[in-house]
């Protein structure tokens, strides 16, 4: 028996060392495809470092330092393992359903009990907050390495496989509070980070199966102009469009925001 038992866990790790190999030549086949469009579009394409903090491009012409990650795995089975506990926890504590909670219908974060949603915002937030922070870091140091001190950095984030953030106006809201994070002095706890895109093309599609750009831009302070930052978002939407075309003879259907 412990011989089958040994067998099957090492098959299970095998499964997922495939499964994690499968999704980092996905990975891979997308940066490569993105450094093409970034050296078209008249950007440079970091050299990576060992340690891992330097950003993915600069596009002086801007004065913009970008970091790319690429949301590879679905997360929807975990995010709903997660939350399911978190509502078991919450009624073996007491919880009580709100007086006319209609608990027929599917539950969802706006109508769920205070408890219930806090604790499935923190299940969301979680993994954005982590690749925010290292963002933050990379597109410092980079700042630091190129002697760019007032560069503002862009965070692009594509959705290579990831199902469970197909609404990007609810992605956007998430990262968007993230990044407004405040420290214990009331400093920005991400402050390198002046611009977010959340993209996706052929890969995860909103619930109209079209694909999505979505941009955010976070002023600094009073005095902050965000409107650079919205230029070259659109500069960089309508040159990726182009290269798309271009390059797979497809013309983007994009979702709308508004």
């Amino acid at each position: 028996m412990a011989g089958l038992s040994q067998l099957k866990l090492r098959t299970e790790r095998e499964r997922e060392c495939e499964k994690a190999s499968q999704l980092m030549r996905k990975q891979n086949e997308f940066e490569l495809v993105f450094r093409d469009f970034v050296s078209g579009f008249g950007g440079e394409v970091l050299t990576e470092t060992s340690d891992g903090k330097i950003a993915d491009y600069v596009f002086r012409r801007h004065h913009i330092i970008a970091e790319l990650k690429c949301l590879m795995e679905d997360q929807t089975k975990a995010m709903n393992e997660k939350v399911t506990q978190a509502v078991k926890d919450w009624w073996r504590k007491g919880g009580k359903i709100p007086a006319g909670y209609d608990s027929s219908k599917p539950l969802e974060i706006a109508t769920a009990p205070k408890e219930i949603a806090d604790r499935w915002l923190e299940i969301l937030k979680t993994p954005i907050e982590n690749f925010i922070r290292d963002a933050n870091r990379q597109i410092r140091e980079t700042k630091k390495r190129l002697n760019m001190p007032d560069a503002k950095g862009l965070l692009l984030v594509f959705n290579q496989g990831n199902a469970l953030h197909n609404r990007p106006k609810d992605f956007r809201l998430l990262t968007a509070s993230v990044l407004r994070k405040r420290d214990k002095d009331k400093e920005r706890r991400f402050p390198h980070i002046h611009g977010l895109v959340y993209f996706s093309y052929d890969s995860v599609k909103t619930q109209e199966a079209m694909n999505f750009w979505a941009a955010l831009q976070l002023k600094t302070g009073p005095n902050d102009d965000p409107t650079p930052m919205t230029d070259f978002q659109k500069e960089l939407q309508q040159a990726f469009y182009a290269f798309v075309e271009k390059k797979w003879g497809k013309k983007v259907r994009q979702f709308s925001e508004e």
